[in-house]
């Protein structure tokens, strides 16, 4: 949470705890499964990829349990088996519906360059979000900026997504960002 929370509003203050935490959970737990899948979330929320597939890799070890939605995310990440990685969030999607597996659903369809049933997804997530922090509704709107802005080349529909994102939260540094790209390229 600290990492995401650190990437949305480019506090590396948040990362540093977030890498705390997990050192934290080390010390306490030693080699444990459960710390392993979080720093490979963490790892992956940090682009550090080669790290985050180490980390998965010695949970599975140490317990069997797959993680489907982490691996998922870390191979869209990556770029790789994204055939299999749709056919993976699709059916986690479809057996157990939430804001966690539309928005990895919704990620897969968007590696996969299909951006229409990806930003469908992207809202079915929202309609499965049940908390009150604006940072996932921010998250989402400017995921579906970039991904109609960078990966569909459709700024025309990214810039009202990065204006949503920077609306629901003012201190939103990677939208910020994008948005004014836009704005320059607009000549604002």
């Amino acid at each position: 949470r600290h990492a995401r929370a650190g990437k949305k509003l480019g506090r590396d203050a948040a990362h540093r705890k977030a890498l705390a935490l997990v050192q934290q959970g080390r010390e306490l737990h030693g080699e444990d499964a459960e710390v392993l899948r979080l720093e490979a979330s963490l790892d992956t929320a940090l682009h550090h990829f080669d790290e985050a597939a180490i980390a998965l890799a010695r949970a599975r070890t140490l317990d069997a349990q797959q993680d489907a939605l982490a691996e998922v995310t870390l191979q869209v990440s990556r770029g790789e088996r994204l055939d299999a990685s749709l056919a993976s969030t699709s059916e986690l999607a479809q057996r157990a519906p939430s804001y966690a597996t539309f928005v990895a659903l919704a990620s897969s369809l968007a590696a996969n360059e299909r951006y229409e049933e990806a930003d469908a997804a992207f809202l079915r997530a929202l309609e499965h979000y049940r908390d009150v922090s604006p940072f996932p509704l921010a998250w989402i709107a400017f995921q579906r900026g970039v991904m109609w802005g960078e990966q569909a080349n459709r700024a025309d529909l990214a810039r009202p997504l990065y204006e949503e994102a920077v609306r629901r939260l003012p201190t939103y540094v990677s939208a910020n960002v994008h948005l004014a790209e836009l704005e320059a390229a607009s000549g604002e």
